[in-house]
C-alpha cells in the first residue's frame, strides 16, 4: 500500500486513491476474523462489501462517467473493478447461503478433515507450512 500511496501522490492520481479508500473498509471485519476466529462476522462483512464495494463504487462509476471534463479518464477502470466486485459479492452471497444451510456442523467437520489430511502428510492449497 505505501508504494501504492507513494506513486499515486508522485504522479498526481490521489483522486483516484482517496475517492477509491473507502472500498477498503470492508477489509476490516474480514482480517478480523482471519487473526480470531471468534471475531469473524460474516454478516457485517457482506454488508459493508455491499454498501462500499457496490453501491458506493455504482456511485463512483456514475459520477467519473458523467465528469464534464476529468482530471484523469477512470470510468473504465471504475467499471471493470466494479464487474469484479460483482462476482465477489455473488460468491459471497452463494457461500454464506450454503453455510447457513449446513449450520455449524459442518464447518466444524470439514475442519476435523483438514486436520485429518495434514496428518496423513497431505498439503493442503494455501497452506504455509
Amino acid at each position: 500500500y505505501m508504494s501504492l500511496f507513494y506513486t499515486a501522490l508522485k504522479y498526481h492520481f490521489c483522486i483516484g486513491i482517496m475517492t477509491t479508500f473507502p472500498l477498503e473498509i470492508s477489509t476490516i471485519p474480514l482480517s478480523l476474523g482471519r487473526v480470531n476466529p471468534r471475531w469473524r462476522n460474516d454478516l457485517l462483512f457482506g454488508g459493508l462489501f455491499f454498501l462500499t464495494r457496490i453501491l458506493y463504487h455504482g456511485f463512483l462509476l456514475y459520477r467519473w462517467y458523467n465528469m464534464a471534463a476529468p482530471p484523469l479518464t477512470l470510468w473504465p477502470i471504475c467499471a471493470v473493478v466494479l464487474v469484479l466486485h460483482s462476482h465477489w459479492m455473488y460468491s459471497w452471497y452463494i457461500g454464506y447461503v450454503k453455510r447457513l444451510k449446513n449450520g455449524k456442523g459442518k464447518k466444524e467437520e470439514s475442519a476435523g478433515t483438514e486436520t485429518k489430511e495434514k496428518a496423513k502428510g497431505g498439503r493442503l492449497f494455501g497452506s504455509m507450512d
